[in-house]
Formats: structure tokens, C-alpha cells, sequence
């Protein structure tokens, strides 16, 4: 499925600028400290994956590769989130999963940068790089109804609560791409 508006685009060597960020497509070209990636996601996402079955960083770097081959094919859009001016880590954002009429974008912040208003930020150069490149009206976005920050996110930028639910019995909302 060709959800790109332009068929020459080429999303491995794309980036997205903020004031305070760089969006990089995914690949492991030392961009980001694998065993880093892995602790963090894990902290984050300690409520989902329960040791054993925490990813490794093997299991990381396979994720990313994959990851990182699907946007040379122009599939998916994954990015992490960097600081402009260290480069250090602050989280991933990206839009995977093309359906006929979206497409998914999800986000993750580290925790050690929460509140600093990252998530406000890379969502909307997310939202303003799909409306200029994709053919979608809107994107869809899946949440944990325990998550408030991103229900807050998802309505600040103009998301409807939509009659569905996922496998995980997210709440999920359409984000307009005016």
C-alpha cells in the first residue's frame, strides 16, 4: 500500500527538526547506545514486559533492524528522538502500520525527560511532516486508557474518541491532518 504523496521520497535519509530535537529514522548506525535504548524502554514499559520476558538488547537491535529495513522500503516511519545539541536519547516517535485510511503514530519519552514538553513538540513536527507527505485526512493513535499524558496529547492536537478498541483494548483516537 503507497501511503507516501510522493512516490520519490526516500524516509531513510529523511529528518525532522524541532527547536529543540532531531527526529532520525531508525537504524543502528550509533545513533543511539543499543544497551541505553533496551534499560530505558524497559524502565518505561515496566507495567507491559515482566522478566523473563523483558526484550534484550539483542532483541533491540533486531527490533531496530527491522525497523530500519522497512523504512528503506518506505513501509514505516520510525525515528528516534534526539537532542539537538548532545544528540542523547530522549525517546522514539513514528508512524508504522498503514491501513487504508490511516496509519498508527506512537511516541515514547524516557522518563528522565518527561515534563519537558518533548511529546508536544515531536508530535506536532510528526503531524505537520504526515500532512505534507502522506495522502491520509487523519492518523490513528492507540492508548492505554490508564495514559493520561497521552489521552492529554491525543486531545490537545484535535483527537476524536473512536467506537473501536484493539487486541489490547486501547482506547484509539483520530488525529486530523488538516
Amino acid at each position: 500500500m503507497n501511503w507516501l504523496q510522493h512516490w520519490d521520497i526516500n524516509l531513510a535519509s529523511e529528518s525532522i527538526h524541532t527547536e529543540r530535537c532531531i527526529l532520525v529514522p531508525f537504524s543502528l548506525d550509533d545513533w543511539v547506545d543499543m544497551e541505553e535504548l533496551t534499560r530505558e524502554f524497559c524502565k518505561a514499559n515496566k507495567d507491559l514486559f515482566i522478566s523473563p520476558f523483558l526484550p534484550t538488547v539483542t532483541e533491540e537491535i533486531e527490533y531496530i533492524q527491522n525497523a530500519a529495513n522497512a523504512i528503506i522500503q518506505n513501509e514505516v516511519f520510525e525515528n528516534f528522538i534526539l537532542d539537538k545539541q548532545t544528540h542523547s536519547l530522549i525517546g522514539s516517535i513514528g508512524l508504522r502500520t498503514p491501513e487504508e485510511h490511516r496509519m498508527n503514530i506512537g511516541l515514547w519519552i524516557r522518563e528522565s525527560e518527561h515534563w519537558k514538553w518533548y511529546a508536544t513538540e515531536t508530535y506536532a513536527a510528526l503531524i505537520e511532516w504526515s500532512q505534507r507527505n502522506t495522502r491520509y485526512k487523519y492518523l490513528k493513535h492507540s492508548l492505554d486508557p490508564r495514559n493520561v499524558a497521552s489521552r492529554k496529547l491525543a486531545l490537545k492536537f484535535g483527537g476524536v474518541l473512536q467506537d473501536e478498541t484493539n487486541e489490547k483494548w486501547d482506547e484509539i483516537y483520530h488525529i486530523p491532518l488538516k
